[in-house]
């Protein structure tokens, strides 16, 4: 026998649960409850759930897959959508079926020529969705559920604490409780309940009922919390949406300084904060424009690098000697020296950067790190293999000890680099397994040299089948990153490895895109790393 119940959400009266519940503990058998609702019941659910007495199905289990998402349009919406069209909603609707029947409904007035760009736009403040989410979700809510909702919309992922500084209110871990409890596309990120996120249309939703004053403050609150949570590259991030460029370019500043900014060696995202902050903001902050140097110096972008420690060093120049200001001149003169060792002017760079190195600090390891590694670089261009490979070595040591995973993984790599070019092939697969135990299983972007030099490997020991998929992920990963030094060796790997396979078209291929990159560096660094 089975009883079902549809929209037990609108039932609010305890008598009602109380009774149901009595009811459920003493239910004949054979007997079996089924409820539709969109909040929790005030039952004892964990303990039905022990008991195996609960079969739950959830916003997870009825999220549609990419497959059904196909199916869904092919048979109720016959707009004949390209795959990428399909794949781009699914993500954007997360699988969810009203979402999917909303944006159907909205592609059936465009024309064919303008849906892609429909979908590629399509967010929760379209009318349709807006419409739902206002009727069906929001209007259900007390004011001041939906006051939080909108002030925490604008976290990527929040917690309790990061909930209470946006909002001032001490009860946000309750407040969640029953956001998750109502079902209020509110997905948790990990098993412990800590970290959540909301359905990415119900955050474009939320986020639109926001003044830009609200923002700017929401905003400032949010990277004043990150920053004190040791989160400089989100802190980064809502410092530069708070649309107020000096707290920006402070808080950008001071996460810059911080080493777990360079630990993950996300350079495009550090190019977007630089690309973000004007001109002007540089002049009176040495701190930023070094650090500026740096990641153009990462990006390949020498002119501009150098640009930038001109402009730091004639502002500590301009102020009374300090041994912070001789510590950041300091920094300068390593910057240029890492800049002549990849312009190929090895002597100059170990001249500058020997120099720079005595006056730099023991205990700084990153600045350290990054001394060993232009010398080592300045050594391989020089033709002595065996110092530059032990100055790559060093440089990861010291990085490691600064914390700062991106330069440890990357120095490892380049230390197997060497120990390829000397016929150590057992070495060098050891130092790329080294370095990719530094990562300690998370998927940074210098990962991708790492696997393409392991693919390269594979390729001189003819393990064709094991070379392919190394070399290809090996590529994705350090282009995401931005890393284009790491992108052309995998490229070169990769042109021998399809010309061995009598793919002429991809070998090809691979050596354009390598030219086109050695094009927008121009510099003959790049040609010895495509060589």
């Amino acid at each position: 026998m089975l009883l079902a119940l549809d929209d037990y959400h609108l039932i609010t009266t305890p008598p009602t649960h109380e009774a149901l519940e009595y009811f459920i503990e003493h239910q004949p058998a054979h007997f079996h409850l089924v409820l539709t609702t969109r909040t929790d019941p005030p039952w004892p659910l964990a303990r039905l759930r022990a008991r195996g007495q609960l079969t739950e199905i959830r916003a997870q289990d009825l999220r549609f897959t990419l497959d059904e998402t196909r199916r869904f349009f092919a048979l109720s919406q016959p707009l004949n959508l390209p795959e990428e069209a399909l794949r781009a909603l699914d993500e954007r609707t997360e699988g969810w079926a009203a979402g999917l029947q909303l944006a159907g409904l909205a592609l059936q007035s465009q024309p064919e020529t303008r849906r892609q760009r429909f979908i590629d736009t399509f967010h929760g403040s379209h009318r349709f969705v807006l419409d739902y989410l206002a009727e069906e979700v929001i209007r259900q809510q007390q004011p001041e559920f939906r006051d939080f909702l909108t002030q925490t919309s604008i976290l990527d992922r929040f917690n309790a604490d990061a909930c209470r500084a946006l909002t001032g209110r001490s009860d946000t871990q309750a407040v969640i409780a029953h956001l998750e409890q109502a079902n209020l596309f509110i997905v948790p990120l990990d098993d412990e309940r800590h970290w959540y996120r909301y359905h990415s249309l119900f955050t474009d939703y939320l986020r639109a009922q926001l003044s830009q004053t609200e923002q700017t403050v929401l905003h400032k609150k949010a990277a004043t919390w990150h920053e004190a949570a040791d989160l400089p590259l989100q802190a980064g991030q809502h410092a530069l949406a708070s649309a107020d460029t000096d707290f920006a370019a402070d808080v950008i500043e001071r996460a810059l300084i911080n080493e777990t900014t360079w630990s993950g060696g996300d350079l495009t995202l550090l190019l977007t904060w630089l690309e973000a902050l004007p001109a002007s903001v540089f002049p009176t902050r040495p701190h930023l424009s070094l650090n500026a140097a740096q990641i153009l110096y990462l990006a390949g972008r020498f002119d501009q690098a150098e640009a930038h420690l001109t402009q730091a060093e004639q502002t500590l120049r301009a102020k009374p000697e300090t041994p912070e200001a001789e510590s950041l001149l300091a920094l300068a003169a390593l910057s240029r020296g890492s800049i002549a060792a990849v312009r190929g002017e090895a002597q100059l760079a170990i001249e500058q950067t020997t120099q720079a190195q005595t006056c730099l600090p023991r205990e700084n390891h990153l600045a350290q790190a990054r001394a060993f590694f232009s010398l080592g670089l300045a050594y391989e261009l020089s033709g002595q293999i065996d110092q530059a490979g032990q100055n790559y070595l060093q440089s990861s040591d010291e990085a490691a000890a600064a914390g700062v995973l991106f330069l440890a993984i990357h120095a490892r790599c380049s230390a197997a680099q060497v120990q390829i070019s000397q016929g150590r092939l057992h070495l060098a697969e050891r130092s790329c397994r080294q370095a990719i135990t530094l990562a300690e299983g998370m998927r940074l972007p210098p990962l991708g040299l790492a696997w393409s030099i392991l693919g390269g490997i594979a390729l001189e020991r003819n393990d064709l089948a094991a070379a392919e998929p190394l070399l290809r992920d090996g590529i994705a990963l350090a282009r995401q990153g931005g890393l284009l030094d790491d992108v052309i060796v995998g490229l070169a790997f990769l042109a021998r490895l399809t010309a061995v396979q009598g793919d002429n078209v991809g070998a090809l291929a691979a050596i354009e895109e390598i030219q086109d990159i050695i094009r927008g560096y121009g510099v003959e660094r790049m040609e010895l790393l495509a060589a």
